[in-house]
């Protein structure tokens, strides 16, 4: 290969990045995880009561928080919050009201799976819940 013909081949696959990050840019949470579900569920890497569970995880708990964010914007804060929405109002016709540590536990590890995709796409540049230890316990847990 030439050295223009380097350079043009540099600048298209800059220009193809812009293009991702910007159409990137304006997926929602719910979109991306809606369609992240579809994918792996179809792709036969996960067994039907895993996709089963990651459903619920989605479309229970994580769409009716965080859906309507751009997952760009996703942050271990509001993942946090979540979090701690879900331990104690989780069960909204419970009289216990909030979801166990291990369900809690299940929805981070359905929403840190979906990021790392996220981030093997090139969607988002890190995972926020990569150092996420401690988040679903406490400072003291482990996950």
């Amino acid at each position: 290969m030439t050295r223009s013909g380097a350079q043009a081949a540099m600048f298209e696959f800059v220009a193809r990045q812009r293009e991702a990050r910007q159409s990137a840019a304006d997926l929602t949470t719910s979109a991306y995880l809606t369609e992240w579900l579809a994918t792996v569920a179809a792709g036969g890497s996960i067994r039907p009561t895993t996709a089963k569970a990651y459903e619920v995880a989605i479309r229970v708990h994580i769409i009716p928080r965080l859906g309507r964010l751009p997952l760009q914007g996703l942050t271990r804060k509001l993942v946090r919050e979540l979090y701690d929405h879900l331990k104690l109002h989780g069960r909204a016709r419970s009289p216990r009201g909030g979801l166990s540590i291990k369900a809690v536990h299940n929805v981070h590890l359905t929403l840190h799976r979906a990021l790392e995709d996220a981030v093997e796409d090139g969607l988002i540049c890190t995972n926020p819940l990569t150092r996420a230890y401690g988040m679903v316990h406490g400072a003291e847990g482990v996950l």
